[in-house]
């Protein structure tokens, strides 16, 4: 017989291979093993910190806060139109200081009967039961004239007594500067 045939021998090569691919086999069995473990225990890691639960939570609160802005934000919208229309009514709106002032002029005896004014002029029609306010009150005109404050022109329309009160009746138009 021939010595080169060795069937034994040739069966311990091929054992020793299967040997060494389930050693390799369980190896990288293990490994996996191991990674696997290693995963799972990071994700309970990351869910016990980060639970669903607190998420939600963390959600909520965030929506309440974009809501509560929501409101601000509209409210402050609101306010600031406001301002903003009441910014042009002002800028808008005629001064009347100057009619202020001439009223303050007026004696406490002499009664204010009709009271017409605009931007450019002032009619008034007063009463009194002496003629000494009103000449107090025609003065203290003539002097705004003269110094040329507030007044630009000064005309008397009329002078009148009711003889039944006795009464003067005054009526006084001016022009503004």
């Amino acid at each position: 017989m021939n010595k080169d045939i060795n069937l034994l021998a040739h069966q311990e090569d091929q054992s020793l291979i299967e040997k060494k691919r389930l050693k390799i086999f369980k190896n990288i069995s293990f490994v996996f093993a191991g990674i696997v473990v290693f995963f799972s225990i990071v994700i309970f890691i990351v869910n016990a910190t980060f639970s669903t639960a607190s998420i939600k939570n963390q959600q909520e609160s965030a929506i309440n806060q974009i809501t509560n802005l929501k409101d601000r934000s509209a409210k402050l919208f609101v306010v600031n139109n406001r301002i903003l229309n009441i910014s042009k009514i002002i800028k808008e709106r005629n001064n009347y200081s100057s009619i202020e002032s001439l009223l303050k002029l007026t004696p406490n005896s002499v009664r204010i009967n009709n009271l017409n004014f605009s931007t450019e002029t002032f009619s008034i029609t007063l009463i009194s039961s002496s003629l000494l306010p009103l000449d107090d009150l025609i003065n203290s005109y003539i002097a705004k004239l003269t110094k040329k404050e507030l007044i630009k022109s000064l005309t008397i329309n009329s002078l009148s007594l009711n003889q039944k009160t006795g009464n003067y009746y005054l009526s006084i138009k001016a022009e503004f500067l």
